[in-house]
């Protein structure tokens, strides 16, 4: 099989969480599970119009591999071997920058699989996309969620729009669909489904799921914690930790809402929230600047590397996760790696992946948020010490390739 992984989004922008993120772990785990697989994994990005290749470095943006754990140790013979394929296959038959056209004729025996990974709904791949398929490529596409769609109001029109098209020819073009959760791949299910029948068509989509993995990347960067976070060792007070880009179906606002009603009832307790700005958020965080608490009980850190995150996951009293929506939860199954106990709104989604012991508030209901964090202080809860395992990123891109394969077959 070769399998074009697109990573547009990825390659052209600098995020480090998000969707972003995602695809760099799995392209990274993609490629070592292609040796032993005999999978040719292809990086491809929408350059004028159409797919062409990109070098994994360009995705991966890492000086130092990910520790992985392996079935078996990847050999300079197997380094070798995959090299050598895919030089003879881009550069002796090609003879120049490919694209995944050329790369479809040049091995017409092989199966040709077309991985929508990103965040592709910006450009217009579509034109491409046919071209392909006519060409014999089955084209298997990630849907991490349908928020443009079901929560339009928290996101930007243009978004909502582009979002909303991208969704329709999917619904035209997918050979299959794979998912973050269960939750997400009964909802998409049922999404298609309607758009399918809206162009009087009867065909369907199968819809498969993959979990993401839970941890942080070992040599993303130079493992130095900066000294806003380290500075908060020195406060002795419980620190409750959000992550996450700061936009309106995170709730950001119902947490703030919760600790001034701690803070003003006597509760020492610290709100650490970690995250860039997404949209609409402007008004807060100019609240958050002016509150009394900033920068004391009240800290902001808007440019954490994962050197940061992780030390906020294993010194942190407890994650807060406030959603309205998500596709998945990615800090959920972080913290539970690091043995951080989880306080989430109760959507299905987070009842998901956030386990058993995570504690739960009704969403929207900061009333009951307040008594769910006077809880957790009161009870004084510890931290899990043998640690509540989450799948690794290797665990998940073989979830995914187990279900491009059952899409496929």
């Amino acid at each position: 099989m070769l399998l074009y992984v697109e990573v547009t989004h990825t390659v052209k922008s600098e995020m480090l969480t998000g969707i972003p993120r995602v695809v760099r772990n799995v392209v990274k785990n993609l490629i070592e599970i292609g040796v032993e697989r005999e999978i040719t994994v292809v990086p491809i990005i929408f350059h004028r119009g159409s797919f062409v290749v990109t070098r994994a470095e360009s995705v991966i943006k890492s000086k130092r591999r990910q520790a992985v754990k392996r079935r078996r140790r990847w050999s300079k013979l197997d380094a070798m071997r995959v090299l050598k394929k895919w030089e003879s296959l881009c550069l002796e038959k090609l003879r120049g920058k490919p694209t995944v056209s050329r790369l479809v004729r040049a091995a017409p025996e092989e199966l040709h699989v077309l991985l929508l990974l990103d965040a592709s709904w910006p450009y217009n791949i579509w034109p491409a996309v046919d071209a392909l398929r006519e060409d014999g490529v089955r084209v298997i596409s990630v849907i991490y969620d349908l928020i443009p769609i079901t929560h339009s109001a928290t996101v930007v029109e243009p978004l909502a729009r582009s979002f909303g098209r991208w969704l329709g020819h999917q619904a035209r073009i997918a050979d299959g669909v794979i998912c973050i959760s269960k939750t997400m791949a009964c909802a998409v299910q049922e999404h298609l489904l309607k758009l399918v029948r809206s162009r009087g068509e009867s065909r369907s989509i199968r819809v498969l799921s993959f979990y993401l993995g839970s941890e942080l990347e070992e040599g993303a960067d130079d493992g130095t914690v900066q000294k806003k976070v380290l500075a908060l060792r020195q406060g002795e007070s419980a620190m409750f930790l959000m992550v996450g880009t700061i936009e309106p179906r995170k709730n950001h606002r119902d947490v703030f809402e919760a600790f001034k009603r701690l803070w003003a009832s006597g509760v020492d307790a610290r709100l650490i929230i970690v995250g860039r700005e997404q949209w609409k958020s402007e008004a807060l965080l100019a609240e958050m600047s002016r509150h009394e608490e900033i920068d004391r009980r009240l800290v902001l850190i808007r440019n954490a590397a994962d050197a940061d995150v992780r030390w906020l996951y294993e010194n942190s009293t407890a994650l807060i996760m406030a959603s309205d929506i998500e596709g998945f939860g990615l800090p959920i199954v972080e913290a539970r790696r690091a043995g951080l106990p989880v306080i989430c709104s109760d959507i299905p989604v987070f009842r998901e992946v956030a386990g058993s012991e995570a504690t739960e508030f009704r969403v929207g209901d900061v009333d009951d948020l307040v008594r769910v964090i006077g809880a957790h202080l009161r009870s004084e809860r510890e931290r899990t010490h043998g640690k509540d395992q989450w799948i690794t990123w290797r665990e998940s891109a073989e979830q995914l390739v187990d279900a491009i394969h059952a899409l496929t077959a």
